[in-house]
């Protein structure tokens, strides 16, 4: 067909590799770290990008969490140049209270900023509130 673009068979590495550890009987460290084949929302092209995640979870009470994490991606030529490099960090910090077995309470500010070739830089700070609300556990 005229005009069409032609089928390519594309093989992008995969790796994914997680650290937790205990810094106390209340804090914890999680640091998870991937390479990975993605599509970009905005082209369609196939692009190959390495992800870094850092949590730190602190129990300050028995009921009452913080959990803090950041994340960075960024786009990595594996197999040609990415004409859309992407560059992405995000931050949150939310507290979690246990109301009861089945109910928490949550707050959070998220922040994000982007930067892309061909699209610009752009960026967002997010508060927001929430319920979790679990489930009793059935038993057979």
């Amino acid at each position: 067909m005229p005009g069409s673009i032609p089928d390519e068979l594309t093989i992008l590495p995969y790796a994914s590799a997680t650290f937790l550890y205990r810094l106390d009987y209340r804090n914890t460290l999680l640091l998870a770290a991937q390479v990975l084949p993605t599509v970009d929302l905005r082209t369609g092209l196939p692009s190959e990008r390495a992800q870094t995640v850092l949590t730190l979870t602190d129990a300050l009470a028995e009921d009452l969490t913080v959990i803090a994490t950041a994340s960075v991606v960024q786009s990595i030529p594996i197999q040609a140049v990415d004409p859309y490099t992407i560059t992405l960090l995000t931050g949150t910090v939310e507290l979690r209270q246990r109301v009861d077995r089945q109910l928490s309470a949550l707050v959070g500010l998220s922040g994000l900023w982007q930067s892309q070739v061909g699209y610009g830089d752009v960026g967002s700070l997010v508060a927001y509130v929430g319920m979790t609300a679990r489930l009793p556990t059935t038993r057979f």
